[in-house]
């Protein structure tokens, strides 16, 4: 009874070797028949799921082809009005089919597709913040090494843009997925940043952040500091998270503004005038 069972074992396992062989065998065949295929019957093969905006399953569709292939495939489809594809859509599919191809100088190929088609480059929503909003962090670290060769400015800065879209946008999340992929902040950005956070009640939770990359919890701008402005808009969570980074309760900048106490008491800010008392704050 046991020789049979081994048996048994034996075969299937022989069996699924055999099936996972025959599948690779015909993946290759696949692939090397893209090749011989014209960039007209190549993009025959990949209409269909670019219509339905499978982005995904489109660039796995073409995985194999060469990259001037693929960057041709792609300058058609961007040009062609028909699809109806979306700016998100087209850059979803440039990030897919980079994926395909492991060299810097074969990504870089298929980013300068961003250069040619101004209708990649330009949106409401920059494209860095839109690889990390939408799934395609991969594609960050390649970007970031394609951008920082890149002469034209807007692209230079494109990292900034991402970063202060993120804060504008209160992404907090998108922000860290940036941080995690390669973007970095340099010190005056952090500082503005800080600032911005407190102007706009943007989440507490990016004030240690710009701390790390060097904003100042008491610099001082129109006579006031950010804890004030925190104040002013009676937001307990900055002003907890100001405070946590070394913020000073009774800093006065300007006499006629007053402390951020004085401010809590004249703007009614119920909720940081309690707090402000209980850390021992004086008018």
């Amino acid at each position: 009874m046991n020789c049979k069972k081994k048996d048994i074992e034996i075969l299937l396992v022989s069996l699924l070797l055999f099936s996972f062989g025959m599948h690779k065998l015909h993946a290759r065949k696949r692939v090397a028949g893209l090749e011989t295929l014209s960039l007209q019957e190549v993009r025959d093969v990949v209409l269909p799921l670019l219509q339905s905006r499978s982005v995904e399953k489109a660039a796995q569709a073409i995985r194999g082809i060469s990259v001037n292939n693929a960057v041709a495939l792609l300058d058609t489809v961007i040009n062609d009005k028909s699809l109806s594809l979306t700016r998100l859509d087209l850059l979803q599919l440039m990030w897919a089919v980079a994926g395909n191809y492991a060299h810097p100088s074969q990504h870089a190929q298929i980013f300068e597709l961003l250069v040619r088609h101004d209708a990649l480059k330009k949106g409401k929503e920059p494209f860095l913040f839109l690889a990390a909003r939408t799934g395609y962090a991969k594609a960050i670290s390649p970007l970031l090494q394609w951008t920082a060769l890149q002469k034209e400015s807007a692209l230079q800065r494109s990292a900034d843009d991402a970063v202060r879209f993120a804060v504008k946008e209160d992404r907090f999340n998108v922000l860290t997925t940036l941080l995690k992929h390669g973007v970095t902040i340099a010190v005056d950005l952090a500082q503005e940043l800080l600032w911005s956070t407190v102007d706009h009640d943007s989440d507490a939770d990016f004030i240690p952040l710009f701390v790390k990359y060097g904003a100042q919890v008491n610099a001082q701008r129109k006579g006031k500091t950010p804890l004030m402005i925190a104040t002013e808009h009676d937001n307990l969570a900055s002003a907890q998270a100001l405070f946590a980074a070394g913020a000073k309760l009774n800093t006065i900048v300007d006499l006629a503004v007053g402390s951020a106490l004085q401010i809590a008491v004249e703007k009614d800010s119920t909720q940081v005038e309690y707090w402000l008392r209980e850390q021992g704050a004086r008018e």
